[in-house]
């Protein structure tokens, strides 16, 4: 049985109807782990295991995917008015110090590269 649980604060600073906000949370394998709806914007508790990686999907006028990793008794917050799409932009550097040939090269990772005839 789960006992950890991260806890959900929607808010929004529009008048997003608050009726039916339908959450769902989904496992990296796309299973789906928790399935609810709220008629609040409050915390909503979900139960998870902690240090996972999950999806958090909200359905109020669009749709909304906030992939997270879950960490144990942590709070997140959402904004559900938006009507844009959002692209969140992420950094990754990569350091190895047993392997020296893992590059990242003009947006491209170049996991091995033949330095003897360079």
């Amino acid at each position: 049985m789960k006992k950890d649980y991260i806890y959900i604060n929607l808010y929004s600073d529009k008048n997003v109807s608050q009726n039916s906000l339908k959450i769902m949370l989904k496992d990296n394998c796309n299973k789906i782990v928790f399935k609810g709806i709220t008629n609040n914007l409050g915390k909503i508790k979900i139960p998870i295991c902690d240090n996972e990686l999950y999806n958090l999907i909200i359905y109020s006028n669009i749709i909304i995917i906030v992939p997270l990793i879950a960490r144990k008794d942590k709070i997140y917050c959402v904004n559900i008015d938006n009507n844009k799409e959002r692209k969140h932009l992420v950094t990754i550097m990569l350091m190895d110090k047993n392997y020296p040939n893992i590059k990242i090269e003009g947006g491209k990772m170049i996991l091995w590269q033949d330095i003897q005839f360079q």
